[in-house]
Order: C-alpha cells, then sequence, then structure tokens
C-alpha cells in the first residue's frame, strides 16, 4: 500500500505531475518559457466593478478590452485565472479614544460575523506567445536540398545552426511579446 491510502493501480494510473505542467523555466525575472515552445508573462489584474457602473460605462470597459486584445498577435493567447479567497477580518489596531476603540471593536465583530459572505478576488491574465510556424520557408528548403543535399543535410543537422535559430527565435518573440 502506498502512504496515500490508495490503491497502487490507482497510483499508477494518475501518471506523471509534469506532463500536467507544461513549465519549462524563465527567460527572465518576467518571462516563462513552457516545454513546447512559448513563452509566457503573468499580469495582476485590477477588476472593474461592473455592478457600480451604467450600460455606457460597461460598454466603454468592454469597448477598451477589445481593442487591447486586437494589439496581440494570432499566435498569442489570453488565459484569466480568477482566485477568490475568503477574507478574514484584520484586528484594529488599539486608538486611544475609547469612543473610536468601541467603533472599530464592534465593526471588527460585524465583519467576524459575516466573514462567510466576504471575499477577496484576484484576477491574474497570462499571455502566451506560441512559437512562429515555418511554413514560409519550406518551399525555400526544398529548393536549398534540391541544388545540393550534402551541403543541406549537413547544415540542417548542425548543432551550433539548431542552437542559433532557436535562439534567434526565442529572442524575436521576447521582444514581441514585451511589445
Amino acid at each position: 500500500m502506498n502512504p496515500s491510502g490508495r490503491s497502487p493501480r490507482a497510483f499508477l494510473r494518475t501518471g506523471a505531475f509534469s506532463a500536467l505542467v507544461n513549465l519549462y523555466g524563465f527567460v527572465d525575472e518576467h518571462t516563462f518559457v513552457t516545454k513546447t515552445g512559448d513563452l509566457g508573462v503573468v499580469l495582476a489584474v485590477n477588476g472593474v466593478d461592473d455592478e457600480c457602473l451604467d450600460a455606457d460605462g460597461r460598454d466603454r470597459v468592454a469597448r477598451r478590452f477589445e481593442a487591447a486584445l486586437r494589439t496581440l498577435a494570432e499566435d498569442t493567447r489570453l488565459l484569466q485565472y480568477v482566485i477568490k479567497r475568503p477574507r478574514g477580518a484584520e484586528r484594529p489596531a488599539p486608538h486611544p479614544d475609547s469612543c473610536v476603540r468601541a467603533l472599530f471593536e464592534a465593526h471588527h465583530r460585524f465583519r467576524e460575523e459575516r466573514r462567510g459572505d466576504v471575499y477577496d478576488i484576484n484576477l491574474y491574465w497570462v499571455v502566451i506567445a506560441s512559437p512562429d510556424g515555418d511554413a514560409g520557408t519550406t518551399r525555400e528548403r526544398a529548393r536549398a536540398f534540391t541544388r545540393e543535399p550534402l551541403a543541406f543535410i549537413r547544415e540542417w543537422f548542425s548543432h551550433d545552426r539548431t542552437v542559433a535559430a532557436l535562439g534567434d527565435a526565442l529572442t524575436r518573440r521576447h521582444e514581441a511579446l514585451h511589445h
């Protein structure tokens, strides 16, 4: 029996956790790279309380969001994560005035009673840029192969060429993502 108390068969069916998490590493302090070669950044977003807006205000916010989405390239995805956590009532700092202290304590008791109804909501957007497709260069590769097959194969399977091409592509996508 394994430590989780489940049968070994169920344990083996679960698979590797790393297969579910595509994160590979970090390019810099703001950008991550995935195992499939995607680059991404995580943005913490302050949401808009749409209940406090009239119809025109909601429309303006929606139009601004649409305009921002149009600036993204076609190979870019936007993921949204919403994290909702119950908010605990913070204990107020002691106040020298007894009337103010009593009000703070009453407010704290009220918040403690309504603890299940008050939440912190955090919004995060993950912008992911996928690797460029090489569809435009396929014809050029075919021509180079038919002209000089041995030189093409030597160049194509060259370690230095592959590393340089991957580095250039990563730099281009990194600049485009941060632009």
